[in-house]
């Protein structure tokens, strides 16, 4: 069942309002766990007010057992309350065998801490599995207690292995900036997992949002961002680029989605998108279609008719140029407009003319 951790401090600040809203999600079968038992209010109250299923006793408490028999008292006096109200116990913090069947002598029925696994980043879940023929049986208790041995170890195997991906990860983000390409690298639910140092200073263009995800501060083009994204996961991702038009704190310029595939997963490791950022400066010249093409996502036609608009020319002899009728234009204009953000003639041609050279 799905478990939702609560701490002691948030029981206690809209107890009203939170009570209602986990009654809902009891109610879906989701089950309330309070985390760092022992060092908020700890009321009894709320156990049952809230229909708590288990308690997690703070680390500070259990890793102290072995040295200070206070401690060792608060855990028993924990477990044993804990046990009469109908909950399970969770012990954090358990670090090491002598830890770990002194908690089992107190009755405690799960643990976690390094004595099973280090800490691994932020999002990052590893899995070993270990298989056989299915007409050899499941596996014996000898197996089992084989690879249980080895299990901190595989851990911090693991723990390596992340760390290693985001250093390569970090590298290569590092790389882009020495050709001043700010760069970002995210998973494909839209985690960022690396950043380099011209990417972070865009305060202005870039917002961090929960769980990790970014979000464009202007409105529409994050629209096209955060669609981008979800599109990287429903189906086949393609390359997008979104035009962000120019304001105050920060100059016009492109957003690029990348997405990684194959080999580009070993310089990348866990990444799915590479988001890059190219700005650009006004110019007098016109653009020509093979960089709108590029820049855009825009079609041949597309780009040649708004090539033709950014040299002054209106829509009808900008539809006479791609040799389409001026309804046909007007199509093209619609469909140019979605793909750049914009929404007025004159705000597309300041957007395209400034398209020329990159920086």
């Amino acid at each position: 069942a799905l478990e939702l951790e609560l701490t002691e401090s948030l029981l206690v600040a809209d107890a009203q309002h939170l009570s209602e809203m986990l009654q809902r999600l009891r109610a879906q079968g989701v089950q309330i766990a309070i985390d760092d038992f022992g060092t908020g209010y700890s009321n009894l109250g709320y156990l049952q007010r809230f229909a708590v299923h288990r308690l997690k006793i703070d680390q500070s408490f259990v890793r102290k057992m072995g040295t200070s028999a206070h401690d060792e008292g608060i855990v028993r006096a924990i477990i044993e309350m804990a046990h009469c109200l109908g909950l399970e116990v969770v012990a954090e913090g358990v670090e090491d065998a002598a830890m770990l069947q002194m908690l089992q002598s107190f009755g405690c029925e799960f643990g976690q801490g390094f004595h099973w696994s280090p800490a691994l980043p932020t999002g990052e879940f590893v899995v070993y599995s270990f298989d056989k023929w299915g007409r050899e049986g499941r596996h014996d208790e000898r197996d089992i207690a084989t690879l249980n041995a080895f299990y901190p170890h595989l851990a911090r195997a693991g723990l390596m292995a992340a760390r290693l991906g985001l250093e390569r990860a970090t590298t290569t983000t590092a790389v882009l900036q020495m050709i001043g390409l700010p760069a970002a690298v995210l998973t494909k639910s839209g985690r960022v997992l690396s950043t380099n140092a011209l990417f972070e200073g865009l305060t202005s263009l870039f917002m961090p949002v929960a769980f990790g995800h970014l979000a464009i501060s202007h409105v529409t083009a994050n629209r096209l961002f955060q669609d981008a994204i979800e599109a990287t996961v429903a189906a086949a991702p393609t390359v997008r680029s979104i035009p962000i038009p120019e304001t105050d704190e920060h100059r016009a310029c492109v957003v690029h989605l990348v997405p990684l595939r194959r080999s580009a997963h070993d310089i990348f490791p866990g990444g799915d998108l590479l988001v890059a950022v190219s700005a650009f400066k006004k110019s007098a010249l016109v653009p020509s279609p093979a960089v709108l093409t590029g820049l855009f996502d825009l079609t041949p036609a597309e780009a040649k008719f708004a090539a033709a608009l950014v040299s002054g020319q209106s829509i009808k002899e900008a539809a006479q140029s791609v040799r389409v009728t001026e309804s046909s234009g007007r199509t093209y204009l619609a469909r140019i407009f979605a793909k750049t953000g914009t929404h007025r003639q004159a705000e597309l041609v300041a957007l395209l003319a400034a398209s020329h050279p990159f920086e």
